[in-house]
């Protein structure tokens, strides 16, 4: 006979978290590595793509504009490939610059935060909501994040994925999972993490 049960913990109304990571430029090497990780408000991950492209030719280009468009076709790409639709899409700001995801780069319908580190320390621009948090990292460690949040910052369901992912400790960490799916398709290209 089954054990009737009530599950506590219910999240499939928050939706998904999606983690746009960009991999660590590699010297002399002209492509870009990202990943797209979606995990619900558990942690549990539900799909992750990934992809590589080979940066423009140098000529003509700045390059920190080169660096950026690389970034928004990859992220492109890889927003193509997934087939479940977040709630929310958390990026590095060291890595996504702030106009990638504005008017003048592309716009999303769900909510964009790019997170920085005080290591990490990144540039933002007006219209991104600014505000920062504690939070753990992968290694444990409480750290102060600053968040860049477009086009401001989220209520209602998004605000509460967002609030279960900082308590669980999961808005850095996953990251580092992404980078280890990457290593795991690419091999280890950035020696040992």
């Amino acid at each position: 006979m089954p054990i009737a049960f009530h599950d506590t913990d219910e999240i499939a109304h928050l939706g998904t978290a999606a983690f746009l990571h960009i991999a660590p430029a590699l010297p002399d090497d002209d492509h870009r590595y990202g990943a797209l990780f979606i995990i619900n408000a558990r942690g549990e991950p539900l799909e992750f793509a990934y992809n590589r492209l080979e940066l423009q030719h140098p000529t003509l280009w700045r390059t920190l504009d080169r660096e950026q468009a690389a970034i928004r076709r990859l992220a492109i790409t890889l927003f193509d490939a997934v087939t479940v639709s977040p709630s929310l899409l958390i990026c590095r700001a060291d890595t996504v610059g702030p106009h990638i995801f504005s008017a003048s780069g592309f716009t999303l319908p769900i909510p964009v935060l790019r997170l920085s580190t005080t290591a990490t320390l990144a540039g933002y621009v007006r219209s991104e909501a600014q505000e920062t948090i504690e939070t753990v990292d992968e290694n444990g460690e409480c750290q102060d994040v600053q968040l860049f949040w477009t086009p401001r910052v989220p209520e209602g369901h998004v605000a509460e994925l967002f609030a279960r992912l900082v308590e669980r400790g999961l808005t850095l960490e996953p990251f580092a999972r992404a980078q280890q799916g990457i290593r795991e398709v690419y091999g280890d290209l950035w020696g040992t993490p």
